[in-house]
């Protein structure tokens, strides 16, 4: 087994804590190296009612190389779909920013942040709070084709 997967079944487990309550991760079979992610909008936020899916691709040799690169894969009116997001957190043409001894949940929770900030980077939309709270409804009837329907990961 492989030194980044073995760190990233350690990393899955944190996602146990109550901390990441907010957040789902699924782990394909067919490829360890690839996480999808499920979180919930943030609350008091125009994408408080919306579920945003993403996945995140990590190198061969994580986390001892370049950061991992993160998608989101349905719309939320922040983040352009199936864009490589390039944000002070993870970026992929800055590698002088990554961190391999931080977990991967520290950075999703950071994605948080992103949601509400007005700063620029790559793979960043600008829309007004109207489109934002609409798309954050439709964003429940999003189908991942690995995941199926993720409104589901957050029933009780």
């Amino acid at each position: 087994m492989s030194v980044a997967i073995k760190r990233l079944q350690n990393e899955l487990k944190d996602f146990n804590n109550p901390t990441y309550s907010n957040f789902f991760v699924i782990t394909p079979q067919e490829n360890p190296l690839e996480w999808h992610f499920t979180m919930k909008g943030g609350k008091g936020t125009d994408y408080a009612q919306g579920i945003y899916h993403g996945k995140i691709i990590f190198p061969e040799n994580y986390p001892n190389s370049s950061p991992p690169r993160i998608f989101f894969l349905n719309q939320s009116g922040r983040f352009q779909i199936n864009v490589q997001l390039c944000i002070w957190l993870v970026s992929h043409d800055s590698n002088d920013k990554w961190n391999p001894n931080n977990h991967i949940c520290s950075y999703l929770m950071g994605l948080y942040s992103f949601f509400e900030s007005s700063e620029n980077h790559t793979g960043r939309i600008n829309s007004d709070s109207q489109t934002r709270q609409q798309l954050a409804i439709e964003s429940n009837n999003f189908i991942c084709p690995t995941c199926r329907e993720i409104k589901l990961l957050f029933k009780n």
